[in-house]
């Protein structure tokens, strides 16, 4: 396990007013970068995604030079993907999109976002 900077081209505001959106199909997040610009960040082919409140996350787990990232994060061989293509492996053997899948972390303010998904596009609202 390995948390790594996914892209350095937005840095996360301090209270970054997310919102996030679930249609079944696609996942998408909206919140303000430090110079409160707002960005869209989407989701399609999700395999799992889960929200915790920062109380109850182990937030060591997301330091970087001693202070907790600022960035879009993911985790380099995650322990969740490992687990989830497990379960896939029971019932279906052949399947091998987990090869290709990322775990994503968004650390908000009062929010951890996680999401393991195939796609990510990401862009700068007007």
């Amino acid at each position: 396990m390995a948390i790594k900077i996914y892209t350095e081209q937005v840095k996360i505001h301090e209270t970054p007013l997310e919102k996030i959106f679930f249609d079944g199909t696609q996942i998408t997040i909206e919140f303000d970068d430090e110079d409160e610009k707002r960005w869209c960040v989407m989701f399609s082919q999700i395999q799992e995604f889960k929200i915790t409140t920062i109380d109850c996350f182990d937030v060591s787990k997301l330091l970087m030079d001693g202070m907790k990232s600022s960035y879009i994060l993911f985790e380099d061989n995650s322990k969740w993907i490992n687990n989830l293509n497990i379960t896939l492996n029971k019932t279906d053997y052949h399947a091998s999109f987990f090869d290709k899948s990322k775990h994503y972390i968004f650390p908000f303010q009062d929010n951890i976002v996680e999401v393991v998904s195939l796609n990510i596009s990401i862009e700068k609202l007007k």
